[in-house]
């Protein structure tokens, strides 16, 4: 590894550190955000009936549901709006908190990356496997 990536990886777990240490009151901030945005609108039993409504609509969707859906983009417009969301995701995707601590060109090329990987399908249906996999580790423990 670079000595750059070194101090960066330095850096990363500085900052990690710093976060996580007992008593900080972001990080009590970050978590009641997170508690109230995410974690209570999404388990209680109106999130959870309509996640399920939406699966099932997205999963088998009937007559209805098929015809409301628009028309699929042509090659050209899906290569187009692959290029825009790459290109959001590498200017925006990264918390000004950590670009800055990695730089900005190194957050950039490591967000590309993952942005190429996720292109790929079986990566794409593993990391989504995988996510869901730990949704329901969380809501049965």
């Amino acid at each position: 590894m670079s000595s750059a990536w070194q101090i960066r990886r330095t850096l990363l777990n500085a900052a990690k550190t710093f976060l996580l240490r007992p008593g900080n009151p972001q990080l009590e901030s970050i978590r009641q955000l997170l508690q109230f945005t995410v974690l209570d609108d999404n388990t209680s039993d109106a999130g959870v009936a309509f996640h399920l409504r939406k699966l099932r609509a997205n999963t088998l969707p009937t007559e209805e549901e098929l015809k409301a859906w628009p028309k699929e983009m042509s090659s050209e417009e899906k290569e187009k709006l692959r290029q825009k969301a790459r290109r959001l995701l590498v200017e925006r995707g990264m918390p000004q908190a950590l670009s800055s601590v990695m730089g900005q060109a190194a957050s950039g090329e490591a967000l590309g990356k993952i942005f190429d990987c996720l292109q790929v399908e079986k990566v794409a249906r593993g990391v989504i496997f995988g996510l869901i996999l730990q949704g329901l580790r969380a809501v049965t423990q």
